[in-house]
């Protein structure tokens, strides 16, 4: 059984739901307020975010295409939800070396 996958799973699951929940019960209004107006914290924070958001894909989509799966539906699912892409990928390919196909 591979308890490392197991373990990420579960993290995706409770991240992802955690999301869902602050998105149902706050709204994205507060998200948005933090990157523009007065708050150089909040703009700064989502700048970091967005570029190690960008390095996390750019590694999806070669590991993907190296693997031979499809990297799309995780590069679609992380400009809707953040980090849940990478996070989905992670748990779908396993810690195992790649193959070629």
């Amino acid at each position: 059984m591979d308890y490392k996958r197991i373990d990420l799973g579960i993290l995706r699951i409770g991240f992802t739901g955690f999301t869902a929940y602050v998105v149902a019960t706050v709204g994205l209004s507060p998200a948005i307020d933090l990157t523009t107006g007065e708050n150089l914290w909040g703009l700064q924070v989502s700048v970091d975010l967005v570029i190690s958001l960008c390095i996390a894909l750019a590694w999806v989509w070669r590991d993907a295409r190296e693997r031979g799966h499809n990297p799309v539906p995780y590069i679609l699912l992380s400009l809707v939800g953040g980090s849940i892409g990478p996070l989905a990928y992670v748990v779908r390919r396993g810690f195992g070396p790649a193959t070629a196909v």
